[in-house]
């Protein structure tokens, strides 16, 4: 009967999308990644200790102990000129290439790697994330151990130099972050991404210490001339951060 026939009569379908990834923008996407990135970074216990923390418990228990010495081979320069310098290169190192590299290669032990490739996020969104939640993060503290050595000790901020500063930290970020991504694939296990210091390193190591950025971001940062608030007339006046570089050592 016709009832029948029309209740067993095929529904016309349109255009079916056998695409399973949801329609978003890639910028939305990759602002969603980062934010869900730096959330598990200050959540976990480990993660705000580790890129906040120590870089400023480091920089006053240096001060408090040599707070009020010159370097020996710099007369006329405090040791808060060398450290604050110093700290903030150091929170961009650890938490643009240490962080970085051991997070991502404790996300590969633990099977997380895995599961995100059975989803539809691409790889690169999730790299894309980890490294720019990671150079945030670097940029953050940075900032606040500028702001605590700036505030508490002789230590003027140069702001006629702020662009200068900022090319070589934007330029020592991309460098960390990239070579942590890179440095990722090497390793093996978190427990060995972790640094170590060499007594006698190989030459080999040597070699390519050269063309890392831990030797050329302090020399890079020398344009941007941080110096004590009433720095003392002659040629100690002109003298910039190239004064209080620091050396770090690949092991």
């Amino acid at each position: 009967d016709w009832p029948s026939r029309q209740r067993h009569r095929p529904r016309e379908r349109g255009p079916v999308n056998r695409d399973p990834t949801p329609i978003m923008p890639t910028a939305s996407l990759a602002a969603r990644q980062v934010r869900y990135q730096i959330q598990v970074t200050l959540r976990s216990p480990a993660g705000p200790f580790f890129t906040f923390v120590i870089p400023l418990m480091v920089l006053v228990a240096l001060n408090l102990v040599y707070g009020h010495h010159s370097i020996p081979t710099r007369p006329g320069i405090g040791f808060p000129r060398f450290y604050t310098p110093a700290m903030a290169a150091f929170a961009i190192t650890n938490a643009c290439y240490v962080n970085l590299l051991t997070g991502v290669t404790l996300s590969r032990e633990q099977g997380m790697l895995k599961r995100i490739r059975g989803t539809p996020l691409p790889p690169w969104i999730y790299l894309f994330g980890r490294a720019a939640s990671a150079a945030l993060l670097g940029l953050l503290s940075a900032t606040a151990v500028l702001v605590v050595g700036t505030s508490m000790y002789p230590v003027a901020f140069p702001w006629h130099a702020l662009p200068a500063l900022a090319l070589a930290t934007g330029l020592g970020v991309i460098c960390f972050c990239t070579l942590g991504l890179a440095a990722s694939a090497l390793v093996g296990t978190a427990d060995a991404a972790l640094p170590v210091r060499l007594r006698h390193p190989p030459a080999a190591l040597l070699h390519l210490r050269r063309v890392l950025p831990h030797r050329y971001q302090p020399s890079l940062a020398s344009a941007t001339g941080i110096r004590p608030p009433a720095p003392p007339s002659g040629p100690q006046s002109r003298s910039t951060i190239h004064d209080c570089r620091y050396r770090t050592e690949l092991g």
